[in-house]
């Protein structure tokens, strides 16, 4: 709530799942899409919806826009999961109201490259970035907040996955992703100057990354014994992500 109240009143919001591959980070952000079991995706955009209700009901002068684009950086390279979703044109969409907005998000989402490997059925190999762009003009007065929520890919262990050829190129560049947006929390904890623009990811993200941005992290771990070593993984980024004091990235 905190997050998306920032975002109304004009500010850079960021969140994302952190975790290894089947500890359950897709489904925190985009539920089961059943209706019962919404993510904080869905979740998110019916906020969003309701607070520009309100704003217009009380103000006759205020115009609202809902922007929204889904993304996924898979093998570093930008894929728009919008194209060819019906009711988009691909790019940057104005959805007339929630539902249609979850639907778009939801049928983008589930175009997204996922392959079987032996930690999970259904292993997501690239990194899915939902944007959304709240702007309110009132008084000759603009206000633009941006917030990202972003399903990062499970780091990945190939010897454990078994995957090889194509899927081990994939999950050498989700490791890759994930070591350098590593670096750039580290770099923020220790109080240096972050360098955002070595890797899709972080540059994808850098503008949450900034001073005037609320960025929350939600790192999943899988309840199995065998996955232990990873979880501690996992554990040492949500110490280092609870320190951290965010401030601008190098362009």
């Amino acid at each position: 709530k905190p997050l998306v109240e920032s975002v109304i009143g004009g500010d850079n919001g960021c969140a994302f799942v952190y975790g290894e591959t089947g500890s359950g980070k897709s489904f925190t952000m985009f539920g089961d899409k059943s209706g019962s079991n919404d993510g904080l995706v869905q979740r998110t955009t019916r906020e969003l919806f309701a607070a520009k209700e309100e704003i217009l009901r009380q103000s006759t002068d205020a115009t609202v826009t809902f922007e929204v684009e889904v993304t996924e950086i898979y093998l570093n390279k930008e894929r728009d999961l919008l194209a060819d979703t019906p009711g988009s044109d691909g790019g940057v969409v104005e959805p007339k109201n929630a539902i249609e907005a979850v639907r778009l998000i939801e049928t983008a989402e589930s175009k997204r490259k996922v392959r079987a490997t032996k930690c999970n059925k259904k292993s997501s190999r690239g990194h899915v970035v939902v944007t959304m762009r709240f702007a309110v003009e009132e008084n000759g007065v603009t206000r633009t907040g941006k917030l990202q929520m972003c399903d990062l890919a499970g780091r990945e262990r190939t010897e454990k996955s078994g995957v090889v050829d194509k899927g081990k190129e994939e999950a050498d560049a989700i490791n890759q992703s994930l070591s350098a947006l590593s670096l750039v929390i580290e770099a923020l904890k220790t109080g240096k100057q972050p360098t955002c623009r070595g890797n899709l990811l972080t540059m994808t993200l850098k503008e949450s990354l900034i001073g005037n941005s609320k960025t929350v992290a939600i790192v999943c771990c899988s309840p199995s014994a065998s996955h232990h070593e990873v979880n501690s993984t996992s554990l040492d980024v949500a110490k280092s992500l609870s320190q951290l004091q965010l401030e601008a990235c190098a362009t």
